[in-house]
């Protein structure tokens, strides 16, 4: 409580603010702890800790805002404080202050092909900004598909598994995951093929319902958290924001009606190349069955935040063990 009470006061007094009266953990978030504090003079801020512990990486960040900050995209912005810097330093953790705003938070379980058609019009205006915006304080995302990496991690993580003697319900979707990962790692045929996709476009980076709002009709009103902005293929970053977003209770003919609104509308604003799709599908596939994040943070880093997100993760990769080929055809039929 100390901890907090001298934080609130810290941020008080870098961006000059009147006293703060309340403050609320906001939830959401695997990695850091965000609040929404309130002012004597009842204005309300949304206080952001960055995951990011160096100034260069917050720096991206607000240029990211600036740059897609548009009437057209309603991207919410960091405000500076008396420095005119857009983050402050507290405890050697980094925290930006924002407007708070409100609007309709839509669960995954909810979106329709409304949600998804305003999602993909929005993240083509952001693209078409982002392949011409000057890029060089962005990190690169690296081309490399990590495959080496699930190879050092998997055997760590399948050996904490195991140390376990009575294994929860989450242990045993856990080792069911990991079964599955492993089966795509060693039977994909996309890992014998040439899958480089190029950096090409400044990319929100997390870009799925959760860090939008919408109106009643279905279009979005904010677009917010671009804590993990990059420069990056932008192709990519279509196809995560899909997965996240309309495969939440796994890949079915109703997730297929959802991406292909989204695929359609993102492609009349900014066409994509068919055959370079492709090759991004594929790379895709091969990029999640190696990524181990949820299960080294819950094994290895002991975070239990990300939890929630395993049974999506197992509904997917169970429909692609026998389906991979089937996903590619339906998402690539979107841009016939």
């Amino acid at each position: 409580m100390n901890d907090l009470k001298n934080l609130l006061s810290h941020i008080s007094n870098e961006y000059s603010l009147d006293e703060i009266t309340s403050s609320e953990r906001v939830i959401g978030g695997y990695l850091t702890i965000n609040y929404k504090i309130q002012t004597q003079n009842g204005i309300s801020f949304f206080l952001k800790q960055h995951r990011h512990t160096n100034p260069e990486s917050i720096d991206s960040i607000v240029l990211a805002e600036q740059i897609f900050s548009t009437p057209e995209i309603p991207i919410v912005s960091s405000l500076p404080n008396i420095s005119k810097k857009y983050y402050t330093i507290f405890e050697e953790k980094f925290y930006s202050l924002y407007p708070f705003v409100t609007g309709l938070d839509i669960n995954r379980e909810e979106l329709t092909t409304q949600h998804t058609a305003s999602m993909g019009r929005l993240l083509a205006l952001i693209h078409k900004i982002g392949t011409t915006a000057n890029n060089s304080l962005f990190s690169k995302r690296s081309t490399n598909l990590k495959i080496d990496k699930f190879q050092t991690r998997y055997p760590e993580i399948i050996d904490a598994l195991n140390k376990i003697e009575n294994k929860s319900n989450f242990d045993k979707l856990a080792q069911e995951t990991l079964k599955m990962k492993n089966n795509l790692h060693q039977t994909l045929p996309y890992y014998q093929e040439e899958l480089q996709l190029e950096n090409d476009c400044i990319v929100h980076g997390d870009f799925h319902n959760n860090n939008l709002f919408f109106d009643h009709k279905g279009q979005i009103t904010v677009i917010f958290d671009l804590e993990k902005t990059e420069y990056a293929p932008r192709l990519f970053e279509i196809i995560r924001s899909i997965d996240y977003s309309c495969f939440y209770t796994g890949i079915d003919d109703f997730g297929y009606q959802l991406t292909a609104s989204y695929i359609k509308s993102y492609n009349q604003i900014f066409p994509i190349d068919k055959q370079m799709f492709q090759i991004a599908l594929k790379a895709y596939l091969v990029s999640k069955s190696n990524n181990l994040w949820i299960e080294n943070e819950h094994y290895i880093k002991n975070n239990h935040r990300v939890d929630i997100l395993l049974n999506q993760e197992y509904n997917v990769l169970k429909y692609l063990q026998t389906n991979h080929t089937k996903f590619i055809s339906k998402l690539l039929s979107n841009l016939e």
